[in-house]
């Protein structure tokens, strides 16, 4: 009897199917392959666009360079021009007539909206600034001198009667320094105040025993 064989060549239809179907099978592989490659580098471009995209958006915006300033610096003065005078040293100079008597001291300086000085405030009578009254002339009738010692003092044509009995000036901006005086006068008056009243309550609490 003869015995019937599985095998078949490689010629029959069988085996070209098989061949087939393991080709198609590579083909599938291969082309899944591409396309998960494909894909992952299509994910891989979104993302770079996206954070490019999110780091355009996030970045700051430029801004234009700033203008340079236009404004010219004033020329440099290098030193004190003769006849210059530091009116600095002018605030607590003594204020003399011309007989020599002492007026008083120059307290402050006033200068109008254009830096120039216009006026002299003269603290007059009252003992080393207490009570004293303050006096304002033009200061262009002041006239800078030296003494014998080279200090510097200031001439002024009036006399001491005149002055005790000028107008006090009025300030529209008080100073801070009279301020201060203000506040310090008032409160030894009320400390005079309060030590008459403790005084006449113990003067009467002894009478009484």
């Amino acid at each position: 009897m003869t015995t019937a064989h599985s095998t078949f060549s490689a010629t029959s239809p069988a085996a070209m199917t098989a061949s087939a179907i393991a080709s198609k099978g590579l083909h599938r592989t291969a082309f899944a392959t591409a396309a998960a490659f494909c894909l992952m580098c299509d994910a891989g471009a979104a993302q770079t666009m996206i954070g490019e995209t999110q780091m355009a958006q996030t970045s700051p915006q430029a801004t234009s360079p700033m203008p340079s300033s236009t404004a010219v610096m004033p020329s440099i003065i290098p030193s004190q021009a003769a006849g210059d005078t530091n009116v600095g040293n002018l605030i607590g100079a003594k204020v003399y007539n011309e007989s020599n008597e002492q007026l008083g001291d120059v307290n402050y300086l006033l200068v109008n909206a254009s830096g120039q000085i216009t006026t002299a405030v003269i603290g007059v009578g009252g003992m080393l600034g207490v009570g004293e009254k303050n006096v304002a002339f033009p200061f262009s009738a002041l006239v800078f001198a030296t003494d014998a010692q080279g200090a510097r003092i200031v001439k002024l044509p009036a006399t001491a009667d005149q002055l005790r009995v000028a107008a006090k000036f009025e300030w529209r901006e008080t100073p801070m320094a009279i301020t201060v005086e203000e506040k310090i006068k008032s409160g030894v008056d009320s400390m005079k105040a309060t030590a008459k009243s403790l005084g006449d309550k113990a003067s009467e609490a002894m009478k009484k025993n």
